[in-house]
């Protein structure tokens, strides 16, 4: 199991094919995380303003892992110095919709016929969010 990082066409295509993004615009970055060489997670990035980036995420259905959380999160909130990332999540795409939730990004905004089949779903998970303050806690303390 690990990150992997440098493969931004690799895992950005992975992603959008997952979250039914058909024609992603080119990343910033992504971060990918692999199992026996496999993609199983990632995320990519795009849309980044001096306090917003957008987020794009998928895995491939089990849970998240807490190193990838804490990478994004870094990368995004220590790194780039943003406030918050932003995810869209098709109101199909239930998997992901709970996969976000479940972070703790709150709803937004709702963008009604955002993609073919429906809805659009905007989600905030801010800088000083719970799941990254316990990702901090946790890291460090592994660290010592």
């Amino acid at each position: 199991m690990a990150l992997v990082y440098g493969q931004d066409e690799r895992v950005t295509r992975w992603v959008a094919q997952r979250s039914g993004n058909d024609s992603p615009t080119p990343s910033c970055a992504s971060i990918g995380f692999e199992r026996g060489g496999e993609l199983v997670a990632g995320v990519y990035f795009d849309g980044r303003t001096q306090t917003n980036l957008f987020a794009h995420i998928a895995s491939d259905g089990s849970i998240l892992p807490a190193e990838l959380l804490y990478a994004v999160a870094q990368f995004a909130y220590e790194q780039l110095g943003v406030l918050r990332m932003t995810f869209t999540v098709r109101d199909d795409n239930l998997p992901c919709l709970r996969l976000v939730q479940s972070m703790g990004a709150s709803c937004e905004a709702v963008l009604e016929k955002g993609h073919e089949n429906g809805d659009v779903i905007l989600f905030v998970l801010w800088s000083n969010c719970d799941l990254f303050q316990r990702l901090k806690y946790r890291f460090a303390k592994d660290k010592e």
